[in-house]
């Protein structure tokens, strides 16, 4: 097996040129974004250096209440951000992603660690931890794009939705054309990921485990599991968080609220 190269702080310093690199060219056509390019810099380096400690020591100890907490901290952060990251404003939008995340992410990593990695322990954390980093990841995202679009579009297009209402429609056929739009945008990053990968993009999986030295049809495997279960948890989380938007914004008697969910904060 080939030797990989280690990478010494002196390496990522430079490697950090490229950071600052971006950092000149962003300030230098006032794009208006080079403070959060240092501010995401220094963050990415602390985070991920605190976390290779952290996964180092939960790796060697193996004990399930590590992994627990781990996972907890990670659903955790996933939620606080897609709720900073919603400008708009949508009611009890902490318990949509919560519930949304926590579900959809959940139920594939279950799904990937039980029937298709075998795991034995179920929680073995060398796999668990950086597979649920990935679904998680991808289902905040997901989350976000749907919450973000059909809470906008709600309140946008209320006319229309009560015009349909009005018209004899249901809550669900008055909202469906809304809803298709925002699983679409919420959907679309992983489908057009899944039509590039391999041909235009060679993810990072699959990129660190040939560097590693590993069989390069066994790391294509583990990519191709990898795009189909972010794609999953995708869908999963936008769907789920659609529909409770969608039960938010509806009396059971079909009526859209006074209060749309772009009114209220919660």
């Amino acid at each position: 097996m080939t030797e990989t190269v280690d990478i010494r702080y002196f390496d990522l310093g430079i490697a950090a040129l490229l950071l600052f690199a971006s950092m000149a060219l962003t300030w230098h056509l006032q794009l208006g974004v080079h403070r959060d390019l240092i501010i995401g810099g220094i963050r990415s380096f602390l985070q991920l250096m605190v976390m290779g400690y952290v996964l180092a020591y939960i790796i060697k100890d193996g004990a399930w209440y590590w992994v627990v907490l781990a996972l907890m901290l990670m659903l955790g952060v996933a939620v606080h951000t897609a709720v900073g990251r919603t400008r708009e404003a949508v009611v009890n939008k902490h318990t949509i992603y919560t519930v949304a995340i926590v579900s959809g992410s959940m139920l594939v990593l279950l799904f990937i660690a039980g029937a298709v990695l075998h795991l034995r322990p179920l929680y073995d954390p060398r796999y668990v931890l950086p597979i649920a980093g990935m679904i998680i990841g991808n289902a905040m995202t997901a989350a976000t794009l749907a919450v973000t679009r059909l809470a906008g579009d709600l309140h946008a297009r209320r006319r229309e939705v009560e015009t349909a209402l009005a018209l004899g429609a249901s809550a669900a056929q008055a909202v469906h054309p809304l809803r298709r739009d925002a699983l679409r945008t919420a959907i679309l990053p992983s489908v057009n990921a899944l039509l590039v990968v391999g041909v235009v993009s060679l993810p990072g999986m699959m990129t660190g485990q040939i560097i590693a030295g590993q069989d390069p049809t066994q790391a294509v495997r583990y990519q191709i599991m990898v795009m189909y279960m972010i794609t999953a948890a995708a869908t999963l989380t936008s769907i789920i968080s659609t529909v409770m938007v969608i039960r938010l914004a509806f009396t059971p008697a079909h009526q859209l609220r006074e209060a749309s969910p772009t009114s209220t904060v919660g």
